[in-house]
């Protein structure tokens, strides 16, 4: 999985974590943080590993 800006993603066995990761700007959703949520979104759904 690529790195981000705004989120943490890890792929444990079947189960994609997700985390907002901008505590230094109080997780605030910006321009990047939604062209990365969909980027990482349509990579869980393309992925069939993913289950969770």
């Amino acid at each position: 999985m690529s790195d981000y800006q705004a989120f943490r993603v890890e792929l444990v066995g079947k189960i994609a974590h997700v985390q907002i990761n901008r505590p230094d700007k109080i997780n605030a959703m910006n321009a990047d943080f939604w062209r990365e949520i969909i980027e990482i979104f349509q990579w869980v759904d393309d992925n069939d590993a993913v289950r969770v």
